[in-house]
């Protein structure tokens, strides 16, 4: 459902409704300032009670001050601007505060405008209908106010000059912008609406301004003010012939469509007075309330949270049916997977029952007949006879009494340069680590062939020579001569792990006997491989 807007124009001397969209909108009806005036807005409050009121006021007695407050964070400038407002107008509820920007130089404190009405009468007159009938006060806005802030935009404005312009009800509004800000502004009541009065009463107050801004040092008082006066541009040419420069006033003759084309707002050229711009400007730019007050805008406030509340209810509705639809559609995609996997299961198992014949217990097909003949001998070569190994050990140690047996350890493998567990030196993996896993099944649960190649036998042992803990040179030789003696075979390897002394060149010898954990014998490690030999296929099968 639509919302009805009204557009509020308040002066000293009555109201002006007005009504329609932004680019559209017009005057409907005036109100007197006076008590039947008054009892017909309240009829019309009465019969709106869902409407929406803006109210725009250009009034005698509107106050301004430019002050400056040190320069905080935002929540304490918003206390020391409340703080400073009730020092300034405690008597009134209309007033507000408004950052114009930082000093340039000092402690840049920040520049603040401080604004309020001295007289509520003429404003209460007009709120007090939308309050006892709880109507929506969107804002209450001030001509001056919106001047100060929004025409600094215009770049055809100087930074520095007086602007004038008119309103229809009130009168002439004169406000000083410089640096950005507002530095005064004040209201005549309009004396004529001919060209040739208007321009002498334009040329009256400028004087009168230019002197009140020199007095306030505001200005040099050789420099010229800059005047500008918003007019029609059907009168900008009388007006220009009317008031010729000074050497002390420069004047500007500025169209109304101009100004409100610089800021966004669409107005006829002839337009002559400025209320309608501005009424048109709050209707389309929606700028933040000046002087009404959180009790007057509590009705308004409430119809925003519950707008907010149907949005984001709607919002939640909305992601629910959506987030359901997509959850649909992915239970179809998943049942509709599962169908297809249920039927290349079935093929599955037609498949398997078609090439498997029915066995009976014990029985076992061709391909597992293979496999466990593989894995028979899978078993006879990662599992070999040790008796040769160590009958061999002894006939070589008993052929050197001196040499004494402290360790020996074996594993079968297919890499040479393997060690038992516990004869790895610094650098190498222990065999344990890098063996293949013995609990390799094939798809029949039989166990896996080793991958062909050739496996070897490796045993290593460690050894003292009793009586040799000095005699090094003599030590090395009855190591070789024992390394030599278990070559039994030619394809047997021999490899000396560890000798009695390290004949490293970056090795270090300690000689002396001051060590008190001297070691009795002079160790050293021996290791050698043993090719294994496969059975053939008569023994495996034998």
């Amino acid at each position: 459902m639509a919302i009805t807007r009204y557009y509020l124009f308040v002066t000293d001397t009555g109201l002006t409704l007005w009504q329609g969209d932004a680019a559209h909108l017009a005057e409907a009806v005036r109100f007197e300032a006076h008590p039947g005036g008054v009892a017909e807005f309240e009829l019309l409050v009465a019969s709106q009670p869902k409407a929406q009121w803006h109210v725009v006021l250009d009034l005698q007695e509107e106050d301004y001050r430019i002050e400056t407050v040190p320069h905080v964070n935002a929540r304490d400038r918003a206390m020391v601007m409340r703080r400073r407002l009730d020092q300034l107008y405690r008597e009134s509820h209309y007033r507000s505060a408004t950052l114009q920007g930082r000093e340039p130089d000092g402690r840049r404190d920040d520049r603040v405008l401080f604004a309020a009405l001295t007289n509520r009468l003429p404003l209460d007159m007009w709120l007090q209908p939308l309050v006892k009938r709880d109507a929506q006060l969107v804002g209450v806005y001030s001509i001056a106010l919106l001047t100060a802030r929004h025409l600094r935009k215009v770049t055809h404005i100087p930074p520095r000059a007086l602007v004038v312009s008119r309103q229809a009800g009130s009168g002439l509004r004169q406000s000083y912008l410089a640096e950005g800000g507002l530095r005064f502004s004040r209201l005549t009541v309009l004396e004529g609406d001919d060209h040739e009065a208007l321009a002498n009463q334009l040329a009256a107050e400028a004087a009168r301004a230019r002197q009140f801004l020199a007095s306030l040092r505001a200005v040099d008082r050789t420099e010229a003010l800059q005047v500008v006066m918003l007019c029609s541009t059907t009168e900008q040419g009388a007006l220009r012939a009317a008031c010729p420069d000074t050497e002390l006033l420069h004047y500007h003759f500025m169209p109304v469509h101009q100004v409100a084309h610089a800021l966004g707002i669409t107005v006829a050229p002839e337009q002559a007075t400025a209320e309608p711009f501005w009424l048109r400007f709050v209707a389309s730019k929606h700028p933040g309330n000046q002087y009404a007050t959180a009790d007057q805008r509590k009705p308004h406030t409430a119809w925003q949270i519950g707008r907010a509340l149907r949005y984001l209810s709607v919002a939640i509705l909305l992601g629910t049916l959506a987030a359901g639809a997509v959850l649909t559609r992915q239970t179809s995609a998943l049942e509709q997977q599962s169908q297809v996997n249920e039927q290349r299961r079935q093929a599955a198992e037609r498949l398997f029952a078609a090439n498997v014949p029915n066995l009976k217990p014990g029985e076992l097909t061709p391909s597992g007949m293979k496999n466990a003949v593989n894995a028979y001998r899978t078993l006879v070569e990662q599992w070999p006879a040790l008796e040769g190994a160590m009958r061999d050990v002894a006939t070589v140690m008993a052929r050197f009494p001196m040499a004494e047996l402290d360790e020996m350890g074996w594993l079968v493998g297919s890499n040479p340069a393997e060690l038992p567990l516990g004869f790895a030196t610094p650098g190498q993996t222990p065999a344990a680590v890098q063996a293949a896993d013995p609990n390799a099944v094939d798809a029949n649960g039989m166990p896996l062939a080793p991958p062909p190649g050739k496996r070897y036998v490796i045993v290593a042992i460690k050894a003292r020579l009793l009586g040799y803990e000095d005699r090094y040179r003599e030590a090395l030789a009855l190591v070789d001569q024992i390394a030599s003696a278990f070559v039994l075979r030619p394809d047997v390897v021999v490899e000396k792990i560890t000798l009695p002394i390290d004949i490293r060149p970056e090795a270090s010898i300690k000689l002396g006997g001051d060590s008190a954990e001297q070691t009795l014998g002079a160790p050293f490690s021996l290791k050698f491989v043993i090719p294994l030999t496969p059975p053939t296929p008569a023994e495996a099968t034998s």
